[in-house]
């Protein structure tokens, strides 16, 4: 009775949501056995609380699935969860209070603790919420066709779905009109179709003005996509067909809840809200030039090149002019000042060309203006003017604190001059921190909430970047003693009335060529070498990480490694379980769940032909302490070295954590291309007197050759290769030889027979489920 009440608390979310909004019944079926799958792997690596070890049955179920269901609720919702917080700006669970995983213990788990009843009734209550959304959201994603291209639209449809959770009525939100169902009907379909007709007809042809290509300014699901980050937007073109607003977002108060329904999602004119003129869309163009490549890794190209610059200042000899000063300048401070007063003005005026050239007519107007790109070439101006004077230390200052701000703008906070003023939440205050993590970037590319990643990231990258720019060095000094030596003209390091005299001029044009052509290269090279020096740093670092994993056991590290120690490991990691004893072992090991995915191992390497049957039964006798101990490899009774290193990376991979489980399971259909290639021998093909290809397989693969015949009951005589007698062999024979040779030498073959090994793997999961005594309890929900 205590069990049925757990499984009803799950199917009731689904239920509900069904009923409400009237999804399509196989997809809600499809569904639930998705959300199943997913909260059963969670389940199992949801460790139980130490005081709940020694509780058997519903009691220890309820406080165990408390926990996998929270984490599951934050990892799946994630995404929807901030979109909630930071732009609808609900003061409900946000992203700090939903996605928080309430250890055993506090709160109903206390409460939980005195009676498995009363545990139940309280998890009823307090899950209830947290399944209501998992539920919703996964219906709405598994109902939406194409628009999951819109994530923040899927975000948007189960906000409002679930402004209906706590609403009493049995009313349908979507009722049902033909054969259609009502989410389907009024929602997801009116949405394609306006986004469908954006490029085809009304008969399902593609536009006349699209049969050649795509036009830059065609809108696509980025374009839709982004609008539903901005209330403003939402509020003023989601509209009925009498041209109605329908949502208002705006609170009475802050912290208010908006009134909204999600009834308004049936009254949407979404033709007029995605297709009308008037709506301006499209923020981004889709070009494909050289501005558009140049806009994506400007940031990457002006660090290279400052560095470059700054490098080549520093250890270039100071130029001399005759008659006048160079452009460069002549002392230190001046040289080092002309690479920002140069660079920064031509990065920025080039970006704001590109960024002009791909912004779509939704852009607005860019937040840094064009005009202050130059000032820094204004400051150097002052400060080569200032060389030789006691003005030249304030000039500097000022040069160096205006090119500061520039790299900073290019570098750092790039959206100061490029992301679209039009993504900022409508409803959103400023503040200082906005400048670090601005409200303009809802989604952050990544998210470092302590100061420790932080720390590691920046003196990772500043120790690989000092390492570099040191080394690289020399290479310039170099270069520019090559071109001293050379006399050749240095077109910067000369001096404008030289310029003006000697240039366009015959010889000085052909050494200005060879000067660039010689700095490029050198700045080629000094930008290519960054990715060694990268895995070099990841190297070093990540041995360091891996030695603090081990708290620095250097010899565990180094000499563990070489013994097992199967069962215990295993146990731990994946059961979540204490290690038993080994008396325990040795008298219940063929009951436990380690000994069903064992056997299931050495049965799968058998009949890979990796082992032989003397192999296979020592292997599988419970009595064989090789997998009950701490053992080295080089004891298993095993000689093949391929099963040898399976066990081995087997044994390595538990002690690493284990892997988080899938959001949603991944599809099982694999599209495989070939053209004219052969996936599986032919007897003929073998057999040809003029190839004989399967005996330099058996030479190849002697063993693994030896163990196939054992297991087909053919008798080989030594090493003897022409004594077999190929017609003796049966077609059944003959058909699985194929097979083992074609394993060997088709590609193509190997790529489908791995695949196929899902099937194992999934029956492989399903024993491990009915091995665990919790997950017994669940009963088949899925029936």
């Amino acid at each position: 009775e205590q069990g049925e009440e757990v499984r009803e608390e799950f199917v009731d979310a689904f239920i509900w949501a069904q009923k409400k909004f009237d999804f399509q019944p196989d997809s809600v079926k499809s569904t639930f056995r998705n959300f199943l799958s997913m909260l059963r792997a969670q389940y199992i690596l949801t460790r139980p609380h130490e005081q709940d070890q020694a509780n058997r049955g519903i009691e220890r179920l309820s406080r165990r699935l408390c926990k996998a269901v929270r984490a599951m609720h934050k990892k799946v919702l994630e995404g929807f969860l901030k979109y909630k917080a930071e732009v609808m700006m609900d003061p409900d669970r946000g992203v700090n209070e939903g996605c928080q995983v309430t250890e055993p213990g506090e709160g109903v788990m206390e409460a939980g603790r005195t009676s498995g009843v009363q545990g139940l009734h309280e998890l009823k209550e307090e899950l209830k919420e947290l399944l209501r959304e998992l539920s919703v959201y996964l219906l709405v994603w598994g109902e939406a066709s194409n628009i999951v291209f819109m994530p923040e639209v899927i975000c948007f449809i189960t906000y409002l779905l679930l402004q209906h959770q706590n609403d009493r009525s049995d009313a349908c939100i979507f009722p049902r009109e033909g054969r259609s169902c009502g989410f389907l009907r009024n929602v997801i379909r009116p949405i394609y179709n306006a986004v469908f007709h954006e490029t085809y007809t009304g008969g399902g042809q593609l536009r006349e003005e699209y049969t050649a290509h795509l036009s830059p300014d065609c809108r696509n699901y980025d374009d839709w996509n982004e609008r539903f980050l901005d209330l403003k937007w939402l509020e003023n073109n989601l509209k009925n067909s009498d041209d109605v607003p329908i949502f208002k977002f705006r609170r009475a108060r802050p912290g208010a809840r908006a009134e909204v329904s999600a009834r308004g999602l049936a009254e949407v004119d979404w033709f007029k809200a995605f297709l009308g003129d008037e709506t301006q869309v499209k923020t981004h163009r889709e070009v494909h030039c050289l501005s558009a490549l140049f806009g994506s890794i400007h940031r990457v190209v002006f660090l290279h090149a400052l560095s470059y610059g700054l490098t080549l200042q520093l250890v270039a000899v100071p130029p001399g002019a005759n008659d006048g000063k160079p452009m460069t300048g002549s002392v230190s401070i001046v040289r080092i000042a002309s690479v920002g007063g140069m660079l920064i003005p031509l990065f920025g005026t080039m970006w704001t060309v590109a960024s002009a050239k791909t912004a779509g007519h939704g852009h607005s107007a860019q937040g840094f203006p064009w005009v202050l790109w130059w000032l820094p070439l204004l400051t150097y101006v002052f400060v080569l003017w200032s060389e030789g004077s006691s003005m030249l230390s304030l000039t500097f200052l000022i040069h160096v604190i205006v090119c500061a701000a520039g790299v900073a703008v290019i570098l750092i906070f790039p959206w100061l001059y490029s992301w679209p003023a039009t993504h900022v939440p409508s409803y959103s205050r400023f503040s200082v921190s906005s400048l670090f993590m601005p409200d303009t970037k809802p989604w952050k590319l990544t998210q470092l909430e302590r100061w420790e990643p932080i720390f590691l990231r920046w003196t990772f990258w500043i120790l690989v970047w000092g390492v570099k720019v040191w080394l690289s060095a020399p290479m310039l000094r170099s270069l520019d003693r090559l071109l001293i030596d050379l006399s050749i003209a240095r077109p910067l390091q000369e001096s404008p009335a030289t310029l003006l005299r000697v240039s366009f001029t015959t010889s000085w044009d052909e050494e200005a060529l060879q000067v660039i052509m010689l700095h490029s290269v050198s700045f080629l090279i000094f930008a290519a070498d960054t990715l060694m020096w990268f895995g070099i740093g990841c190297s070093i670092f990540g041995s360091l990480a891996a030695l603090w994993q081990r708290r620095f056991a250097l010899r565990t590290w180094a000499f563990g490694r070489t013994r097992v120690n199967l069962v215990g490991m295993f146990t731990r990691k994946v059961l979540g379980q204490e290690q038993p004893s080994e008396q325990d072992l040795l008298e219940r090991l063929g009951q436990t769940v380690f000994w069903r995915f064992w056997e299931q191992i050495v049965h799968h390497l058998r009949q890979e032909d990796k082992i032989d049957n003397e192999q296979t039964s020592s292997l599988l006798r419970p009595t064989n302490n090789v997998i009950l101990h701490n053992n080295p490899f080089h004891k298993f009774p095993v000689t093949n070295k391929e099963t040898l290193w399976r066990i081995r990376a087997f044994a390595e991979g538990l002690t690493l954590e284990m892997p988080e489980p899938f959001r949603v399971l991944p599809g099982l259909t694999v599209l495989i291309p070939h053209y004219g290639e052969t996936i599986m021998h032919s007897k003929k093909e073998l057999a040809d007197p003029k190839s004989m290809l399967i005996d330099f397989l058996r030479y190849q693969h002697k063993d693994e050759y030896a163990y196939f015949c054992e297991r087909m009951g053919v008798v080989t005589e030594g090493t003897n290769w022409g004594s077999i007698e190929w017609d003796h062999f049966h077609e059944w024979q003959w058909q699985d030889l194929r097979k083992w040779a074609s394993k060997r030498t088709q590609t193509i073959y190997q790529t489908i027979h791995g695949f196929m090994k899902s099937r194992p793997a999934l029956k492989m999961y399903r024993t491990m489920l009915e091995g665990d005594e919790d997950v017994r309890l669940w009963g088949d929900m899925s029936e």
